[in-house]
């Protein structure tokens, strides 16, 4: 994959998560990707973990969107995504 086609499916997997079709948005992850919730420590893994993930995300803050704020390679075909997201706190 081209870099810039990488850039694009990251880009795309994102505005998937903010338009919600979460099934979708898990198509583009690799079976043996890892996700690391940085603040918690907490790690996801595949397809399966992303699902999780975003549901546990959706459930806590259901209005949340993303926006990628950069984008880097930190080694041929690795990235490292910085987003922010912001969304009103789910009431318990």
């Amino acid at each position: 994959m081209s870099d810039e086609a990488a850039l694009a499916t990251l880009r795309r997997y994102y505005a998937l998560f903010n338009a919600r079709p979460l099934s979708d948005a898990a198509r583009l992850v690799a079976p043996d990707c890892e996700f690391e919730h940085v603040p918690t420590r907490e790690h996801a893994h595949g397809r399966r973990g992303y699902l999780a993930m975003a549901e546990d995300w959706l459930r806590a803050i259901p209005d949340a969107t993303s926006v990628v704020e950069d984008i880097h390679e930190i080694e041929p075909g690795i990235y490292r995504v910085r987003i922010t997201i912001s969304g009103t706190r789910a009431k318990w």
